[in-house]
């Protein structure tokens, strides 16, 4: 029986990206699409703004199950970041835990479907 791979490592290998580019890859798609015009402005004004969303991308990175997943939420809901920021709380200028579950359950439970979160079309906006 093969170990199983990290989520990172079978995300990149499914979608044909370096590991290099899974972090921003990952966060665009798992970005709230009212969130993505807003986030170069906000990377620009507060370089540690997304902080909690790319460690959290980076913890699911880790799991080699996806029922290990809702550790990796808990994790991101108790972050500091999280609290007491209306655009985080309110206007959920972030990432979706919800979208990035979808993320993952395709690609950790469904090798032949693609990961992309229904009803996007373009999952992995530009933000350049």
């Amino acid at each position: 029986m093969q170990p199983r791979q990290e989520f990172s490592k079978r995300y990149c290998e499914r979608h044909g990206i370096d590991p290099s580019d899974y972090l921003l890859t990952v966060f665009r798609q798992a970005l709230y699409p009212h969130a993505r015009p807003f986030a170069w402005l906000l990377q620009q004004l507060s370089p540690n703004y997304f902080r909690a969303d790319y460690d959290f991308i980076h913890d699911v990175g880790r799991i080699k199950r996806f029922k290990d997943y809702e550790l990796a939420v808990e994790e991101f809901i108790s972050h500091p970041s999280n609290r007491d920021n209306p655009l985080r709380t309110v206007l959920r200028i972030r990432v979706g835990s919800g979208r990035l579950r979808r993320i993952v359950r395709a690609t950790m439970t469904q090798p032949e479907l693609s990961a992309q979160v229904p009803g996007d079309s373009n999952p992995c906006c530009s933000s350049k």
